[in-house]
């Protein structure tokens, strides 16, 4: 009886070891490769180049291709960007545009920063279009800021080779970062009126991120400052607002002003803006008004926010309201850079 029931406790042990060394062996197990996965079936590659984008960090491959993007359940097919590096995908960028060839591709230092960044010129709905993708190095990643070429691509037409491209990017002793290069080329373009003016400026503000100075891009605010029918663009930039107008088809730069603990408000009674703003127990009214394209301020009220209580000594904080220094002043609205419905509305 005993030896029977060991028998039977072999004969399981021994056909439980079969059944799972069968499962094991069924597993196929593919080796990783990640430079191969970093394209689907539904990718279209384009073009690809190698080049060493960050000084002695070794060589990365820069690949484009076209793919599906699905937005709010639609699918758009894009053309993107991957920047590989040891197998490893560091930066996908999504260009927003669908290229239908890659003409040139290269890698060069546009902004004088020693990375180098990555220029495409290609084919987009049968238009030449330009792409421009200013990199990026930390200790570990590569990451970029991606711009629209549009302004210098009407610089040099529609049939332009690389090197043209090169040479005018590096045009006139030109420094600075790329937003630099390519606002000052979007102040260049001419429009035939302001609303479309200002809306493309817009986007490449956007583009951007940044102003000529590298300064972060806030909301904008639209308003008439000398009541001469064209409105000016006032676009916040940290803690200044840059004052944009519109004259002979284009858009200039006229100044710009402090905005620091302040906020803009309208100035109905005649040509100017108004700047309202308190700190450390100050406050302060001043009237930026617009002639022959420059500004003029005048200060229209200062004084202390913190007053002694006769009766108890004690200290407060009071404001003084604007409709005490300027009855007819109202808060100006700021609008995001992708908002342009107050533009195309504004004298609606």
């Amino acid at each position: 009886m005993r030896l029977h029931i060991i028998i039977l406790l072999l004969l399981l042990i021994f056909t439980t070891g079969c059944r799972t060394s069968e499962k094991e062996t069924s597993i196929d197990l593919k080796p990783e490769d990640k430079a191969v996965e970093s394209y689907s079936d539904s990718k279209e590659k384009l073009i690809e180049i190698e080049s060493e984008l960050a000084p002695q960090r070794g060589i990365a491959q820069i690949c484009v291709y076209n793919d599906d993007f699905v937005d709010d359940g639609v699918k758009i097919k894009y053309t993107f960007i991957d920047i590989i590096k040891d197998n490893e995908n560091k930066e996908t960028i999504n260009t927003h545009c669908l290229f239908s060839e890659i003409t040139d591709i290269d890698c060069f230092d546009i902004n004088r920063d020693n990375i180098k960044d990555i220029a495409i010129i290609g084919k987009s709905s049968s238009y030449t279009t330009i792409f421009l993708c200013e990199s990026f190095f930390n200790t570990y990643d590569y990451y970029s800021c991606l711009f629209y070429g549009d302004s210098i691509q009407k610089a040099l037409g529609n049939d332009f080779s690389m090197n043209e491209l090169k040479t005018t990017l590096s045009k006139d002793g030109r420094d600075g970062n790329l937003a630099k290069i390519v606002i000052s080329d979007a102040e260049n373009n001419t429009y035939s009126d302001y609303k479309s003016a200002y809306i493309s400026f817009l986007k490449v503000l956007e583009d951007c991120g940044v102003d000529e100075d590298g300064i972060p891009v806030g909301c904008y605010s639209i308003y008439d400052i000398n009541k001469d029918s064209t409105p000016e663009l006032i676009v916040n930039c940290w803690d200044y607002e840059r004052v944009y107008t519109f004259s002979d088809g284009k858009v200039y730069y006229v100044d710009e002003f402090c905005a620091n603990h302040s906020q803009l408000l309208a100035y109905p009674s005649g040509n100017g803006i108004i700047m309202a703003g308190a700190w450390m127990g100050s406050e302060w009214v001043e009237l930026y008004s617009l002639k022959n394209n420059k500004l003029t301020s005048k200060e229209l009220y200062g004084g202390s926010t913190t007053y002694e209580d006769p009766e108890t000594g004690d200290f407060d904080v009071k404001y003084t309201p604007i409709e005490d220094v300027v009855p007819d002043a109202y808060d100006l609205s700021s609008f995001s850079p992708a908002d342009v419905l107050p533009i195309e509305k504004y004298e609606d």
